[in-house]
This record gives C-alpha cells, sequence and structure tokens, in this order.
C-alpha cells in the first residue's frame, strides 16, 4: 500500500498485515503534519521527501527511500507541484523496486542519519508576523508557508483577515 497523502494515521489493521509506505514531505527524521511549513519558514536550503513504512507512531517509521532537492524561495503549493512531486516521485519507485529485491531491509529511523526532527503541527501562533520586528525576508516566508490555505491570520487597519499570495 502507498499513502501518497495522509491526514489521519493507517489503522493497526491495515499496516500490521502489510507493507504500507507513506509519503512524508520531509527529509529523514522530520515528523509532523506541517514538515513543508516548517522548513519554508524557518529557511531550509535543502529538503527532501522520506517514504517509510506505517507503525504505530506517526511518520516514525523504517525508511525505505529518501530524497532531497534544494529549496527555492516560493510558495508551498508550487513547491509541492514542482520539487516534492518529483522527489517523491523518485522516492516511491526506490521504495517499490527495493520492495521486491529479496533480502531487502529498511533502516530503521533509530539507526539512520537524520537531521530531521518531531515537530507540531504549525498553528497560527506560529505563524503570526511581528510587524515591527519581522524583516520583509522573514514575512514572506511566513506567508509563502502559510499558501493558500490556511493563510496568516493577523489585522489590517483593525480588520481581522487572512494573509496569503504574497508578491
Amino acid at each position: 500500500v502507498i499513502a501518497p497523502y495522509l491526514r489521519r494515521a493507517i489503522p493497526e489493521s491495515i499496516w500490521s498485515r502489510h507493507v504500507c509506505l507513506v509519503v512524508h514531505p520531509g527529509i529523514v527524521g522530520d515528523r509532523g503534519p506541517s514538515a513543508l511549513d516548517w522548513a519554508i519558514q524557518e529557511g531550509e536550503r535543502e529538503w527532501g521527501v522520506t517514504v517509510l513504512q506505517a507503525n504505530a507512531e506517526m511518520d516514525a517509521g523504517d525508511i525505505w527511500a529518501a530524497e532531497t532537492f534544494a529549496m527555492r524561495d516560493a510558495k508551498k503549493s508550487s513547491l509541492y507541484r514542482n520539487e516534492v512531486t518529483e522527489a517523491a516521485t523518485r522516492a516511491v519507485l526506490a521504495a517499490v523496486e527495493r520492495c521486491a529485491t529479496p533480502g531487502f531491509e529498511p533502516t530503521p529511523l533509530a539507526a539512520a542519519q537524520a537531521r530531521g526532527r518531531l515537530r507540531p503541527l504549525m498553528r497560527q501562533d506560529d505563524r503570526r508576523i511581528d510587524w515591527a520586528r519581522d524583516d520583509t525576508a522573514a514575512i514572506v516566508a511566513k506567508l509563502n508557508a502559510a499558501d493558500g490555505f490556511p493563510g496568516v491570520a493577523d489585522a489590517l487597519f483593525g480588520i481581522p483577515c487572512n494573509l496569503f499570495d504574497v508578491h
């Protein structure tokens, strides 16, 4: 089973009986639902996609494949449509080939050379713009990371709004 996009965990009744490969838009060791958001907002220059095996802990299964790519200063949706999709395709093809290779054993996360870490769901407080302290690059990164949905909750001229689609 290949799960290219998860919004909730694969049930144990499935992953305990079948190899379930999860495509995660993060570098090896990155765990959590806002992987690309954090990477954009924190100015990562290189990011990646990891194909891992579903288990009891979200995004912490054995690693079947990983690909990296250079990060552009771009909106999250553009990165997903281009770099993430291309890296995911390469990683899934590698993982499927490894599934068919007798004796191949995926790498346990604990044994992997992992730069990533567990990060929480990015919330509006994490995206909040400090208009007095944030420079232009930080503001653009926050808006690019929140591209489309959910946007960055703010107020302009006293009117509550969501900011997105920065130019």
